[in-house]
């Protein structure tokens, strides 16, 4: 019970300082615009999920990932992101709403 209890304490505490920066952030700053890209993943959210479910699908296909070091999947990492990255605006700008 005292684990519950202080898990309980620390997430409440937690969420309050979360509150009281999100207030104080709203009055004193102005609300900055998220970034191109952003928007363009929130728009095209559906597209998005599936282009990163396929690669996702062909880099388990191709690649035996449980076996890889670590400087392997660090380096599949990166380029699963630069494509993502890449991709993206692509999918944004040629597909329709």
């Amino acid at each position: 019970m005292p684990y519950v209890l202080w898990n309980a304490a620390f997430n409440t505490l937690f969420l309050l300082g979360f509150a009281i920066l999100t207030e104080w952030n709203r009055r004193h700053c102005y609300a900055p615009r998220a970034p191109r890209l952003f928007d363009q993943i929130n728009t095209r959210s559906l597209r998005v999920f599936l282009m990163a479910n396929l690669l996702t699908g062909l880099i388990n296909l191709f690649i035996p990932t449980m076996h890889s070091s670590s400087f392997v999947s660090m380096c599949i990492l990166a380029v699963y992101s630069l494509l993502a990255l890449i991709v993206v605006p692509q999918i944004s700008v040629h597909g329709p709403s």
